[in-house]
């Protein structure tokens, strides 16, 4: 089911059929595939919850980025359960029926365990869900069936949630009623989300809105902050903390890059077959599935270039080839759409589709031989060079 985005008139709308549910229901499981935005959403909501004397219990397998422990044990601290194995979720999951909460999820296929814990799903009486995301296009679908939902074009999932507190706090008739939502482990878990997703800043779908949250948060949880010196006080703290927590995600994608193939300005990063929502770290570790980490890989393969970097990978769920094309930050000497006719007549019928900005495209080749597609990608790996030497000259 495709989802639908919703304008801000919605989301207000949508908010109260939200918390409506949350008021007629008990029992919360959160459940959603884990990285620094899906967690610190899930974590901030189920505090709330644990405000109103609702039970939490969030799904947290082995793989999550483990420098999240600090948002972890504030979650346990205030008697939210945290389950790492699935045998131990179903047991829960069996006892009662809960109201299934995914954030920051655009398909199932990304959520763990799905099959198992939705046979479980599928036996209750009463399928109560929740959905809140901001991914739109490819693969991103409406997870369940009835779902109450906030589909909506956003920095992060936890500015959604931040609206979500400010508009249920603007219908209080009590002075200062906002700032009561959010507590300094409500404010921490926040910025937990939106520094990551949006890299402090340089990714940005709403810039005033992103400005407005970090600033309002930044400042609380200083004004909240007091004790130990190594607690987080800023915004730029908890920005400092993300990058230590993404290390093996950088590791990981170091490594690839590294092994690309370098020409004159040009790289050639063609991964190996592997699940699009399969971990490229050793350890299995959920920050560096494929899906998500594809366009970081892209980006950082052509300031390593110099130039062009040029990434391709195999979506074993639709079946094709995506092949990204990015320019490095200092070179403006291409218009990457103009390789689009190169593929045509290299891949003749194979093509399909594809476009994008001059220093960004993103093109797709139905299946064929994987010893054919790289000898094709080696066939435009050469023509890119030929097209930087012209271009110099």
């Amino acid at each position: 089911m495709n989802k639908i985005e919703i304008n801000e008139e919605e989301f207000i709308k949508k908010t109260f059929q939200i918390l409506d549910m949350i008021n007629d229901s008990t029992s919360f499981f959160f459940y959603f595939s884990p990285d620094p935005d899906a967690i610190g959403v899930s974590i901030a909501l189920a505090l709330f919850l644990n405000s109103l004397e609702k039970k939490s219990v969030v799904y947290l397998p082995n793989g999550y980025d483990y420098n999240l422990n600090f948002l972890i044990k504030i979650a346990e601290y205030n008697h939210i359960k945290i389950i790492y194995d699935v045998s131990t979720v179903l047991k829960h999951l069996k006892k009662e029926e809960f109201v299934f909460v995914t954030c920051d999820t655009p398909t199932y296929r990304l959520l763990p365990d799905y099959k198992k814990i939705f046979k479980v799903w599928d036996g209750y009486i009463q399928k109560k869900s929740i959905e809140i995301d901001h991914h739109f296009g490819g693969d991103s679908e409406q997870i369940y069936s009835g779902s109450e939902t906030i589909f909506f074009q956003a920095n992060s999932c936890c500015d959604m949630i931040a609206e979500f507190f400010q508009i249920i706090a603007t219908k209080s008739t009590r002075t200062n009623e906002l700032v009561t939502y959010f507590p300094r482990n409500i404010v921490l878990s926040l910025l937990v989300g939106m520094c990551y997703d949006t890299q402090f800043g340089k990714f940005l779908v709403n810039e005033n809105n992103y400005n407005k949250w970090v600033n309002f948060l930044s400042e609380r949880l200083n004004n909240l902050t007091w004790g130990q010196s190594s607690h987080m006080r800023t915004a730029n703290e908890v920005f400092d903390t993300i990058n230590k927590m993404s290390e093996m995600k950088l590791v990981t994608m170091s490594n690839l890059v590294d092994g690309a193939l370098y020409k004159n300005g040009v790289g050639l990063l063609i991964l190996p077959m592997i699940g699009k929502y399969e971990s490229l770290a050793e350890n299995g570790d959920a920050s560096c599935i494929l899906n998500k980490i594809s366009s970081d890989i892209a980006n950082m393969l052509p300031e390593n270039a110099g130039k062009i970097g040029v990434f391709c990978y195999y979506d074993d769920i639709k079946k094709q080839y995506l092949v990204k094309i990015r320019r490095s930050s200092q070179y403006k000497g291409i218009d990457l759409r103009n390789f689009e006719n190169d593929l045509k007549k290299i891949f003749g019928t194979k093509y399909i589709g594809g476009g994008g900005h001059p220093g960004a495209t993103s093109f797709r080749m139905s299946k064929l031989p994987r010893t054919l597609f790289v000898k094709k990608m080696n066939e435009l790996f050469e023509v890119i060079i030929d097209s930087i030497n012209n271009a110099a000259d």
